[in-house]
């Protein structure tokens, strides 16, 4: 953490599926160092504490039309 104003000194970005052990594992892990963590996932899951879980657009989208409509929402 930043000394001076209780920010996270770096942001870090999972794309995984936010229902995985892994993905839990590793922002859980982050979260714990002081990170700031943003789990981007084409599915929803449970809650990962201490991180922001964002769930891609359009994930009833055939694979081919999903990439396309969530391009924006992941950059």
């Amino acid at each position: 953490m930043n000394q001076v104003n209780g920010d996270p000194d770096l942001t870090v970005l999972l794309v995984a599926p936010a229902n995985s052990v892994h993905t839990r594992r590793w922002a859980g892990a982050l979260v714990r160092g002081g990170h700031r963590v943003v789990v981007a996932s084409w599915s929803p899951g449970r809650e990962l504490p201490g991180a922001d879980v964002r769930t891609a657009p359009a994930r009833w989208a055939w694979p081919a039309l999903r990439m396309p409509l969530a391009w924006t929402w992941l950059r």
